[in-house]
């Protein structure tokens, strides 16, 4: 008997039979709430075709990840993709489903469809899922947690490394409140081993020895003008260390403050001091959240007030040709602070409690303490005085670019993020400001188009070399962010984790970046003499120091003359050159090339269509 011929004909009828098998997959919103999404998925013989259904709304994302999860499935199963068809749905309560995170519960359900066997029913997952069958990070653990809880869910697999959120430990906070099992799971295969147990069972989780972090040192082949930062970061490890001393020994919160100590001292005596800024950075936000974890939303959204009273109530120092780069630092790290307040407000209607938003406070606090830190190396470095206004073509042209950029792949959200607040500070008339940010977004967008380019070849070529990091000597952030993107190379060697390669690659791009926006303001730093130079405050507030040469009527009179001139002209080229946001139209636009590509079917983008102001629904042709 030919059994290879019965083991194939018994895997077919076995796929046939299943049907349908199906998963409720956390997801988060774009107000940044958790909900239970179900995704669905159907194998049958075909030609190795991925097809994906997303009532309302898919993509690019959500359709890659669909075709990894597809042949990371196919592969574990132990079958040839090329010689079937998989079809996934998802159907969302909400309006956009985005991003990879839901890419660990289609692979798992895929595995299921190509093997017969039919996964528990009280679990789900969230992660990516890569190339290499590695489970990465995503954001919103704790709402998807939450979310979950509320449907009878009781396990739980989430990515290595985010079972601490908001400073408390979601493992042992899921056990003692809800019952629930939330379980760490680094790959594809551990994860299956944990789907296809018996409902309820209980999974034993053997405790991770995570390899030693041995670095090669990067401190002589930077300049002197990384030093400002160095001192950052060792005030930010004084203040893990005090945040330590106030809470208790034995609690996870000092284990993850004590971890976050060793890290950033090893690496500030390895030179990578941004990296070391970091770290710790992240370690006091999850220790301040762990402090306001027990305040009533009330008492937290008082704090936010407090918060943004004082942020409002700031200013900054001028610039000049020695501080550009700092200064640009503070004023970024204001932003970001503001968005970061902004996102707390538009979450508070509709949170529970303040545990999901303790984060975020915490976060915008410590933005707010780096930008006055970063501010007040900005004023003693001091220099000579430049005019902001000779930026401002610059600027504009630079929102402009990222916007185009981002507009190539329009739902990622950090690139988003960064033009949202470049645009913000451009529209303030801070022109420093929103070219730095507008160098976030296209050095994001730029580096997903890399990685999205190799296919699925290996993304080694794409990675910051060490011998590289002497290119970046024009400039503090590019020796800082391409010494970063080398410690990530390293970890992603120590622990096999592609979101190390990822960040590698996109720290990289950045670093390019932002040596090329610093020689750019350079050489239009002197384009206008530094007379009545106006300083925009963040708020928006101007400030005009003006220095007297003698005063006569008819120059009074002149003065008030070329102000008003200038004063409509530069409203007049801001009216017409100001790169927008896109527009509905536009947006509408890019619907139908996605449906025009077969990314979304014709029912979703008749909803979408119709959201954005379409008056008819476009066929596809």
């Amino acid at each position: 008997m030919n059994y290879r011929f019965l083991a194939a004909l018994l895997l077919v009828l076995s796929t046939l039979a299943s049907g349908l098998t199906s998963m409720a997959v956390p997801a988060v919103t774009t107000d940044g709430q958790g909900i239970v999404t179900t995704i669905e998925a159907r194998v049958q013989p075909g030609s190795g075709g991925v097809f994906v259904d997303v009532e309302p709304f898919i993509s690019v994302e959500t359709q890659n990840s669909a075709k990894v999860a597809a042949q990371q499935a196919a592969q574990k199963a132990g079958v040839d993709l090329k010689k079937y068809d998989v079809f996934f749905k998802i159907i969302a309560n909400t309006e956009v489903v985005d991003g990879p995170s839901g890419g660990h519960a289609l692979a798992l359900l895929a595995y299921a469809e190509f093997t017969g066997k039919k996964p528990r029913t009280d679990m789900t997952a969230t992660g990516t899922i890569e190339s290499t069958g590695a489970i990465g990070q995503v954001g919103g653990i704790l709402e998807k947690v939450q979310a979950s809880q509320k449907t009878g869910i009781k396990l739980v697999l989430i990515p290595l490394g985010q079972s601490i959120q908001n400073g408390v430990d979601l493992a042992q906070y899921a056990e003692n409140q809800w019952s629930m099992q939330v379980v760490e799971s680094k790959s594809f295969e551990e994860s299956i081993e944990y789907t296809f147990t018996p409902n309820g069972e209980r999974i034993n989780v053997t405790p991770r020895l995570e390899p030693p972090l041995n670095l090669y040192s990067v401190a002589d082949a930077q300049t002197s003008e990384v030093d400002t930062l160095k001192a950052l970061a060792e005030d930010q490890v004084r203040k893990m260390q005090a945040n330590l001393q106030a809470v208790q020994p034995d609690t996870i919160i000092a284990h993850v403050l004590r971890q976050g100590l060793n890290t950033s001292n090893t690496l500030i005596s390895n030179g990578y001091y941004y990296s070391a800024a970091n770290e710790a950075f992240i370690t006091n936000i999850q220790a301040q959240a762990f402090g306001l974890s027990n305040l009533s939303k009330q008492d937290l959204l008082a704090r936010v007030d407090q918060l943004e009273n004082q942020m409002n109530a700031y200013r900054f120092a001028a610039p000049t040709n020695q501080n550009l780069e700092w200064l640009a630092g503070a004023r970024l790290r204001w932003y970001w602070a503001q968005q970061r307040v902004q996102d707390i407000r538009e979450r508070s209607a509709l949170a529970e409690n303040a545990l999901s938003l303790t984060e975020d406070l915490a976060a915008a606090q410590n933005w707010f303490d780096a930008a006055k830190e970063m501010n007040q190396a900005a004023t003693e470095l001091g220099g000579s005085a430049v005019n902001p206004n000779a930026w401002k073509t610059y600027a504009e042209t630079r929102v402009a670019q990222a916007n185009q950029t981002v507009s190539q792949n329009p739902l990622d959200s950090e690139s988003i993020f960064h033009l949202d607040t470049a645009q913000i500070a451009l529209d303030q008339g801070d022109y420093l400001t929103a070219s730095f940010d507008a160098s976030f977004a296209i050095a994001f967008s730029k580096a997903r188009g890399l990685i999205a380019t190799r296919g699925e070849l290996p993304l080694n070529p794409l990675l910051p070399k060490r011998d590289d990091l002497s290119q970046f000597q024009e400039t503090a952030w590019g020796q800082l962010y391409y010494a970063h993107a080398l410690y990530s190379v390293q970890e992603a060697e120590r622990l096999d984790d592609v979101t190390h390669v990822v960040n590698a690659i996109k720290l990289k791009v950045l670093a390019e970046e932002l040596q090329t926006n610093l020689n750019q303001l350079h050489v239009r730093e002197n384009d206008s003499a530094p007379q009545d130079l106006p300083t925009s405050a963040p708020d928006g507030s101007v400030q005009i120091t003006v220095q007297n040469a003698g005063f006569t009527p008819n120059a009074f009179l002149g003065a008030v003359l070329v102000i008003v001139l200038v004063v409509l002209v530069g409203f007049l080229v801001a009216y017409t050159q100001k790169p927008q946001p896109l527009s509905k139209t536009q947006r509408i636009d890019l619907l139908e090339q996605r449906l025009l590509e077969g990314k979304i079917s014709e029912k979703t983008y008749e909803k979408l269509n119709q959201k954005y102001g379409g008056k008819t629904p476009r066929k596809k042709r």
